[in-house]
């Protein structure tokens, strides 16, 4: 019985978390994202790939700032601009999203499959 019990709550809190706790979080994909950011005026750009990565190539006006150092930069960003998240294929991205979403901010767009996609598209 406990373990029905238990099957159920987290039946729950994944259902939960799926359709509820990403509401703010919008996803584009990596084709459609010169047009979103043509004007950057209310919007803040972020790659979350490390810094070897970006070097490497990455789209004009897109800051780095690391997944793993993202939670450091929190209380600095606007949380009154749409904030437009990318890593390589997606995954960091999305991660990302969560993150800024449980934080409170309420703009959030998710570029998936990333910079792998966006060279793909050009």
């Amino acid at each position: 019985m406990i373990f029905l019990v238990l099957i159920g709550v987290l039946v729950i809190v994944f259902v939960y978390q799926t359709f509820f706790m990403n509401k703010n979080i919008r996803n584009i994909p990596a084709e459609q994202l010169d047009n979103l950011i043509r004007d950057k005026k209310d919007k803040q750009l972020i790659d979350v790939r490390n810094p070897g990565e970006f070097a490497s190539g990455h789209v004009k006006g897109f800051q780095n700032i690391p997944l793993n150092d993202l939670p450091k930069y929190l209380d600095t960003m606007p949380r009154d601009k749409e904030i437009i998240v990318m890593c390589e294929s997606g995954s960091r991205s999305n991660k990302a999203c969560s993150l800024l979403n449980r934080s409170g901010f309420e703009k959030i767009t998710n570029v998936q499959g990333g910079m792998s996609k966006y060279r793909k598209s050009k």
